[in-house]
C-alpha cells in the first residue's frame, strides 16, 4: 500500500509512500491531517530551492514518527551543488495536538551554500465522508487566509457556526521562542499605550504582511519561503510546526487574528514528543510479553504497537478506534471484537471500551439513525456533515451484532479481572442490552436476533460483512430484510451462557435460571434453523422469509466462537473450514471459491480478513480442534512475515498461496486496523487454550504451537492480581509440550486435553494460592 499513517489519539497524518500530501485534485486517495473526523491540512510539499531532491528511503514504522532521507542529485553547476553532496532529513511526528515537519539539511561539500526551504500547504477543513467521495448538497466553504512574518492561518466558519484553523510557523530551530517574545513584547508594549491586546495582535500582522520570511500564493493555500544558510560540513535543522483547532462547544479557543506565534510557538520544542516516546514505553511495558519464534513474535510485536497508535479516549476510558486512515473514531462492533482480542494483552482496554459504549447506549426510538432503547451503537463520527445533520453518524445505530458482543466482552472482562466493581457499574447497561436482545432484536418472537434498516441514510447489512452485496443466496440474489446472521445468534448464546453464572453470583437467581434456559432453547431452535446436514454446514443466515441463505461463508466460523454447535457439527464446520475452497493457504476466505458471489477481490465475498481468521481460531479453540488451529494460526503467521513490518493489513485478497507467492494486497484497505493488530494476541489466547474464570479462580490451559513454530514463550499475562507465564515447546512426537507458572492472586491452573491427546501438561507450578 502506497501510503503511511502517523497517529496519536485523535490526530493522524496520512500521507503518500513518500511522504507528499498532494492537493486532492492532483490525488483524490484522501491523503492530509485529520482531527475531529475534519482534514485540516490537504497539502504539504516540501522542497529545497534550487536543489532536485531524490528520496533514499522512507519509515513510517514508529507510528507517531516518520523519517524520509534524501539527496540531491548533480547540479548544472556541479562546483556549488556536486551531486550527493547534501542529505536532507525530514522527520514528521504528532503529538496529539500538534504535527511537527523537521528538516535537517546537512552539507557534506567544501563550501557554504544558500538554499531556500519551501513549504506549499493548504487545507480544505472537509468532512472525512466528503474526503471519501460523500457529496453535500448545497455547500460551499470560504477559506480564510492570514500570513504575518514567520506564521501563516487558514480558517473556515462551518455551516453550524463552529470554527476550524489551522496555524502554521516555519522557522530554524530555536528561533521561534524568540519569535513569539518580540511579538508578546510588541504587543504588551502597544497595550501600555493604551491599546486593546486583540488590536495590538493584528495591528502587528498587518505591520508584519510584507515579511519576505512567508508568503501567500494566490490560487490555492500558502507557500512559505524561508532562506537558509549551511556552512561547509555543517548542519541546520528547520521546523514547520502545524497546529489544528476545533473550537469545541463551550470551550474558548483564540481562533480570531494570528495568534500564531503565540499558540504554536510553545509546540515547536519536542517535550510533547518526548511524552509519546514514554507513553509508548509504558504501554509496551504492561502488557504480556512474547519470545521464541522470531517471526511470531514480531508479528506480536508489531501488533501491539498498532493496537497503541489506535487507542483513543473521549472522556470515559481508553480504547481502540477502528483503524487509520478512514475509521479513526469509535466503532461499536470493531472495537468491541478488539478489546476482546485484547483481553489477554491489556484487559484495561476492555474496561475503557465498555465504558465508551455504555455512554452511547440507545435511549430512544429513532428510525433515522436506528436506534433503539437498549441497543449499542455503531459508530460516532463529529464531522460537519454529521453536526448539521446531513449523515446520521452522531451516533449511529445500525450494527446488529454491538449489543451481543458488547455482553460478551463484559462476561470476558469480569471473567479475566474479576473486577465486580466495574462489572455493578455495568450493570443497568447490560440489563437494557439484554432487555434490546429480547424486544427490538427480536421482533417477530421467533428467538433469533435480525436486523433491518429503518434510516434511509443508514447500512443495508449491519452484520460484519456490511457491505451491499454481502448477504447473498448460492444462485447469486442478494437476501432481504429482516435477516437473521448465523453469528449473531451464537453471540447471543454466548451472552446468555456467560451471564447466567454471573447473575447467579449477584444474588439474582430468577434471571440466572431464565438465561440458563433461553440459551437452551435457541441452541435448539439454531440447530433446527440454520444446520444444513447435506453440506455439513451453517447458513450464513436466515432471511425475510425465514428462507436459509446457504452460501458457505466464514461466518460459521464465528458460530465455533459462540459454541452453540454440538461438537460432531462443529468438527464438519472446521473441516470445511480448512479445506481448499475456503482456506488459501494465507488464510480463510470470507466465500467459498464454489460459490457464483465469489471474488477473490471483493470486499466480503472472497477476500481474507485476519481478524475473522482470529475468531475461528478462537471457535476451533473452544472446541480443541488443534489440527486445525494449528494450520489456522501457522498461515496468519506465515502470511504478517511477508507484509511490511509485519502489520497485517485489514483485509487482502483471496487468490490461493498456489497461484501467488505473496497476498495480494486490497487498494484501499485501512493500516493499520484495529481488529487486525490484535489479531495475533487473540491467536496467542487460542494457541494456549486459555479460558479463565474469576467465579473460581481456574484459567484452564490446553496448549498447542502452530505450524511453523517450535518454541514460545509468554510472560506476564495478567489474570486480577495474578500473573501468568507459559512455556510452549515441540517436542520429537510433534506434541506440545507446557510449563506454565503463576505468581500473585488467588488463581489456579486447570487443564484440559483435547480428544486426540496432542497437548501434554507437563510442570505445571503454581505460586501464591491461598
Amino acid at each position: 500500500m502506497d501510503f503511511h499513517v502517523i497517529k496519536e489519539n485523535d490526530l493522524f497524518l496520512l500521507s503518500k509512500g513518500d511522504g507528499r500530501v498532494p492537493h486532492p485534485e492532483e490525488d483524490a486517495f484522501g491523503y492530509g491531517l485529520f482531527t475531529k473526523d475534519t482534514r485540516m491540512l490537504s497539502v504539504l510539499a516540501m522542497d529545497i530551492e534550487p536543489l532536485k531532491l531524490t528520496l533514499l528511503d522512507a519509515d513510517a514504522s514508529e507510528n507517531y514518527r516518520s523519517v524520509y532521507h534524501y539527496s540531491n542529485e548533480g547540479n548544472p553547476v556541479a562546483e556549488t551543488f556536486p551531486g550527493q553532496s547534501i542529505l536532507v532529513t525530514n522527520q514528521r511526528t504528532v503529538d496529539g495536538q500538534t504535527f511537527r515537519d523537521e528538516v535537517t539539511v546537512e552539507n557534506f561539500g567544501k563550501k557554504a551554500v544558500d538554499l531556500t526551504l519551501v513549504y506549499h500547504v493548504d487545507a480544505d477543513f472537509r468532512d472525512m465522508f466528503e474526503v471519501r467521495g460523500y457529496a453535500p448538497k448545497n455547500l460551499s466553504r470560504s477559506i480564510q487566509k492570514e500570513v504575518a512574518g514567520h506564521t501563516a492561518r487558514l480558517s473556515y466558519q462551518a455551516v453550524d457556526g463552529q470554527t476550524l484553523a489551522t496555524d502554521f510557523v516555519l522557522t530554524r530551530v530555536g528561533d521561534v521562542a524568540k519569535e513569539a517574545d518580540d511579538a508578546l513584547n510588541d504587543v504588551r508594549a502597544m497595550a501600555r499605550d493604551g491599546v486593546d491586546e486583540d488590536q495590538a495582535l493584528r495591528a502587528r500582522t498587518e505591520e508584519r504582511r510584507g515579511d519576505g520570511a512567508l508568503s501567500a500564493a494566490v490560487e490555492r493555500g500558502l507557500t512559505l519561503r524561508l532562506p537558509i544558510h549551511v556552512a561547509a560540513q555543517g548542519k541546520e535543522t528547520y521546523v514547520l510546526v502545524v497546529l489544528p483547532q476545533v473550537q469545541i462547544p463551550g470551550e474558548h479557543l483564540e481562533i480570531e487574528g494570528i495568534h500564531g506565534i503565540r499558540n504554536v510557538s510553545v509546540y515547536t520544542e519536542s517535550t510533547n514528543l518526548d511524552l509519546v516516546e514514554r507513553a509508548y514505553q509504558a504501554w509496551l511495558a504492561q502488557t504480556t510479553k512474547v519470545s521464541g519464534d522470531p517471526s511470531f513474535v514480531a508479528w506480536y510485536d508489531r501488533g501491539i504497537k498498532d493496537i497503541r497508535m489506535l487507542l483513543s479516549d473521549i472522556g470515559y476510558g481508553t480504547f481502540p478506534v477502528a483503524g487509520v486512515p478512514w475509521y479513526a473514531v469509535p466503532f461499536g462492533r470493531d472495537s468491541l471484537i478488539t478489546a476482546l482480542q485484547l483481553l489477554p494483552v491489556d484487559s484495561q482496554v476492555a474496561r475503557g471500551t465498555l465504558l465508551t459504549m455504555a455512554a452511547f447506549q440507545g435511549k430512544n426510538y429513532d428510525p433515522a439513525r436506528d436506534e433503539q432503547p437498549g441497543k449499542i451503537m455503531h459508530e460516532l463520527r463529529v464531522g460537519e456533515m454529521t453536526r448539521i445533520g446531513e449523515l446520521p453518524f452522531g451516533p449511529y445505530y445500525g450494527s446488529i451484532d454491538s449489543t451481543p458482543l458488547f455482553l460478551c466482552l463484559a462476561a470476558d472482562y469480569f471473567a479475566w479481572t474479576g473486577d465486580e466493581k466495574t462489572l455493578r457499574e455495568l450493570l443497568p447497561t447490560i440489563d437494557r442490552a439484554f432487555a434490546w436482545i429480547e424486544r427490538d432484536g427480536d421482533r417477530d418472537g421467533d428467538s433469533f436476533v435480525e436486523y433491518y434498516r429503518e434510516s434511509e441514510r443508514g447500512i443495508s447489512n449491519q452484520g460484519w460483512k456490511d457491505s451491499g452485496d454481502s448477504v447473498a443466496h448460492t444462485d447469486g440474489r442478494l437476501a432481504q430484510a429482516p435477516i437473521a446472521l448465523c453469528e449473531v445468534q451464537a453471540y447471543v448464546y454466548r451472552a446468555y451462557r456467560a451471564f447466567a453464572p454471573i447473575y447467579r453470583h449477584l444474588g439474582r437467581a430468577q434471571e440466572a435460571a431464565q438465561f440458563g434456559a433461553r440459551a437452551a432453547s435457541l441452541r435448539k431452535n439454531f440447530h433446527d434453523a440454520f444446520w444444513i446436514e447435506e453440506k455439513g454446514i451453517v447458513a450464513h443466515a436466515l432471511d425475510g422469509q425465514k428462507k436459509r441463505v446457504e452460501t458457505a461463508a466464514s461466518n460459521m466460523g464465528h458460530v465455533l466462537f459462540g459454541g452453540i454447535l454440538d461438537r460432531d457439527k462443529a468438527q464438519k464446520v472446521a473441516a470445511r473450514l480448512l479445506s481448499d475452497d475456503m482456506f488459501s493457504g494465507f488464510g480463510i476466505r470470507t466465500l467459498s471459491t464454489r460459490e457464483i458471489s465469489y471474488n477473490p477481490i471483493s470486499y466480503h465475498n472472497g477476500t481474507i480478513w485476519p481478524h475473522d481468521n482470529a475468531i475461528i481460531i478462537a471457535g476451533l479453540a473452544i472446541y480443541g480442534f488443534h489440527e486445525s488451529l494449528a494450520k489456522a494460526a501457522g498461515a496468519l503467521n506465515r502470511t504478517a512475515a511477508k507484509m511490511e513490518h509485519h502489520r497485517l493489513p485489514e483485509l487482502f485478497g483471496g487468490l490461493s498461496s498456489d497461484l501467488v507467492h505473496q497476498p495480494v494486497p486490497y487498494p484501499v484497505s485501512c493500516s493499520p486496523q484495529a481488529w487486525a493488530a490484535a489479531t495475533p494476541c487473540m491467536v496467542l489466547q487460542a494457541l494456549l487454550g486459555a479460558r479463565p474464570d474469576a467465579l473460581t479462580g481456574i484459567i484452564e490451559l490446553n496448549p498447542v504451537l502452530p505450524e511453523g513454530v517450535d518454541a514460545l514463550s509468554i510472560e506476564g499475562m495478567r489474570l486480577g492480581e495474578a500473573t501468568l507465564s507459559v512455556t510452549l515447546e515441540r517436542n520429537e512426537q510433534n506434541q506440545t509440550r507446557y510449563r506454565a507458572q503463576l505468581e500473585g492472586g488467588a488463581w489456579k491452573i486447570g487443564t484440559i486435553h483435547s480428544e486426540r491427546g496432542d497437548a501434554e501438561e507437563v510442570d505445571v507450578n503454581v505460586h501464591g494460592v491461598q
